[in-house]
């Protein structure tokens, strides 16, 4: 995957073609549908309305390796059994962003993290920008930064 994906950026070829049952067939066909060589309409980035999103590449294939699906919601739930999974292989398990977050808030609240960095609270914000579209782009990052100083 690290050799060919740089030659698919660079070359953009319309189609790739890959053969057999090999681990390199596996690794060319993840990096062409991680490129939007893929033209399925499950590539989507449906929350966005937008474009190819490779995090959802990579969600598809590991739930088809998958034995055992925990979900984090009902709707998650809907789409596994649209994607054709088994009923026995789903949970709905809750959001474990949301149930870590709820479970430290208040040991959050009650640190000293704020006053160390001379905040208040009300006066400042906190943004993640970890999406490979927003940071490996210099001139999206710097839109967004400008964004948020606005």
């Amino acid at each position: 995957m690290t050799a060919f994906e740089p030659l698919v950026d660079q070359v953009g070829p319309d189609v790739v073609v890959v053969v057999g049952d090999v681990n390199s067939t596996l690794a060319c066909a993840i990096v062409a549908a991680k490129s939007g060589l893929c033209s399925r309409t499950w590539r989507l980035d449906y929350a966005a309305g937008t474009g190819p999103c490779p995090r959802r590449s990579n969600r598809v294939v590991t739930d088809r390796l998958s034995d055992y699906l925990f979900a984090p919601s009902a709707d998650a739930v809907a789409n596994l059994r649209a994607e054709g999974h088994r009923p026995e292989q789903i949970e709905l398990v809750g959001n474990v962003m949301v149930d870590t977050l709820l479970a430290n808030r208040s040991r959050a609240a009650e640190g000293d993290t704020l006053s160390r960095l001379g905040l208040h609270p009300g006066e400042y914000g906190l943004v993640t920008l970890h999406r490979p579209a927003n940071v490996d782009d210099p001139a999206v990052l710097a839109t967004l930064l400008l964004a948020l100083t606005k």
